[in-house]
């Protein structure tokens, strides 16, 4: 008898916004779909860095619940900073540079994306996120180097057998 080994996330900042700006938590058509992303997080399956809790928390205008949503699950969701994790970013910016977004490190702001490679490296996750796969300097392709998948929100939507149908 096999044995169901649940899959393992990481949760990428460009992942929650457009999962709040298209799939509102507020929206009874859209509230399994959060149900469902919290009970990955009270499980252990969802994880991110206290690096992406940063960049939600910078975000101005529109993003009040996702800011609460990150806080009220931030023990749960960030995973600490390990030794394993902090080599492997070092040898992502080492070898992709141009992960790092020059915007960011002119403002003298910290980078999360290659924290989250690391994570999901070290955790053998999943990333989620909503960045171009075609872009050379985004998680998509700089994960792909590294054997880490990525899921969009669709392909996430997806794999957690998420169906819209019409009643």
């Amino acid at each position: 008898m096999k044995l169901a080994i649940e899959k393992t996330y990481c949760l990428d900042t460009s992942f929650l916004i457009h999962l709040d700006a298209y799939y509102p938590r507020k929206s009874s058509i859209f509230l399994p779909v959060w149900e469902d992303l919290e009970s990955l997080v009270r499980s252990g399956l969802l994880k991110t860095m206290e690096l992406m809790e940063k960049e939600v928390q910078s975000y101005v205008g529109t993003h009040g619940f996702l800011k609460s949503w990150v806080e009220s699950f931030s023990t749960q969701l960030i995973e600490p900073m390990t030794a394993e994790i902090f080599n492997g970013a070092q040898r992502v910016i080492r070898e992709h540079p141009e992960v790092l977004d020059p915007k960011k490190q002119l403002a003298g702001k910290d980078e999360a994306d290659p924290f989250l490679i690391a994570l999901a490296m070290v955790n053998g996750a999943f990333l989620l996120t909503q960045e171009s796969k075609t872009n050379p300097n985004k998680i998509p392709t700089v994960a792909a180097y590294y054997n880490v998948q990525t899921m969009s929100i669709i392909d996430f939507l997806g794999e957690r057998g998420f169906k819209l149908v019409k009643s």
